[in-house]
Formats: structure tokens, sequence, C-alpha cells
């Protein structure tokens, strides 16, 4: 059994996880989730199926070896596991999210890291995205529990 996500709860981004980029987060890895579920577990809105579309942990910074001058980017959930989305417990018929399991996370560059200057001309990264981060999420309350 694991825990259901309520209003409060965290997605937990592995700043570490994205190939080839370091990333940081003055605000440290975690962003809240908002509940829209029309349940409620100790009176918080559960977390139904797309909730996390509208989780973002804004204000981080990247860069890379090709370029390693910072550049500013945000931290999206692109999708969830099946593993982290109930099959035994709805709210008005949507899946309820719930703990343990890994999302997919995506970095999405709102200002290009820039390369070394070379002959006094830096190039932008040309990536807007970067695909292969991933993230956990944590429950606000492990009371209440489901399949």
């Amino acid at each position: 059994m694991k825990s259901i996500l309520s209003d409060g709860a965290k997605a937990n981004f592995s700043l570490t996880s994205f190939s080839g980029v370091l990333v940081v987060s003055p605000k440290g890895p975690l962003s809240p989730i908002t509940g829209t579920g029309t349940t409620t577990v100790s009176r918080r809105n559960v977390c139904v199926q797309d909730d996390f579309k509208s989780v973002k942990l804004a204000g981080c910074k990247y860069l890379t070896l090709d370029f390693p001058l910072i550049g500013d980017c945000e931290l999206v959930i692109e999708e969830v596991d099946s593993a982290q989305l109930s099959t035994g417990f709805t709210s008005s018929g949507d899946k309820v999210l719930l703990a343990g399991g890994t999302f997919k996370a995506l970095l999405k560059v709102t200002k290009p890291a820039m390369s070394v200057p070379k002959g006094g001309v830096s190039e932008p990264d040309g990536n807007q995205t970067y695909k292969d981060g991933k993230g956990t999420f944590i429950a606000a309350t492990s009371n209440y529990r489901t399949t």
C-alpha cells in the first residue's frame, strides 16, 4: 500500500538525474503540489491524476560541458509512472496520485547557458529542453494508504 498524495505534498526532483547537465536550485529540489480532488484526507484535497501538470520548480540554474556559462531553467513533471496512480481509489472518477515510484522530469530552458567565448563570441545552448530527469513524490501525511 502507498500513501495518498494530498494538498501540500511535494514533488522531489532529482537534480542530478539529467544526463550531462548540472542543475542547481536555490530553493532546493522540492516543489508543492496542489490537490484538486473533491475527496479530502486530513482536511486536505487529494491530488488527482492531472494535478502533477501544475508542478513547477522555477528559478533553477543549469550548465553543461559545452555550455559552461550558467543559464536559467525550470523543472516540470513530464509524466507520472503507472505505479503513482491508484487502482483502488478514485476521487470523482479520477485516479489519485500516490507516493512511491518515479516520475519523468523535464528541464525547460528559460535563458540558455552559453559557450565559452571563442574569438569574443559566445554561442547559446540550442536545446530548449532536457528530458531524462526523474523525481519522486513525498506525501503530506502518511496516514492514508491505498493501492
